[in-house]
């Protein structure tokens, strides 16, 4: 009787091992269209949004990336005058 145990034992674990390994496919059959259809979206809002940048930046004449650019600080000549009452 133990070793009718050991077989049922046996032909459980493999029965649960081959059900783990289909249900594993199947999650990756299902999962990797979904990732793959997320990620084509994606870039193709990029690009959309990478062309409607440039188009509404060249109507303009600057760059792309112009208004991105750090000014440079305009230089004022004053003189100070301190005043010190002591």
């Amino acid at each position: 009787m133990n070793r009718l145990n050991d077989i049922f034992l046996w032909v459980f674990a493999g029965a649960t091992g081959l059900f783990v390994i289909m249900f594993s496919l199947y999650v990756a059959s299902v999962l990797i269209p979904v990732l793959l259809v997320v990620m084509a979206v994606s870039g193709l809002a990029n690009l959309i949004m990478y062309v409607y940048g440039k188009r509404k930046s060249s109507g303009r004449g600057k760059g792309f990336l112009a208004s991105t650019r750090k000014k440079r600080p305009e230089i004022i000549d004053v003189e100070y005058e301190i005043i010190d009452d002591k």
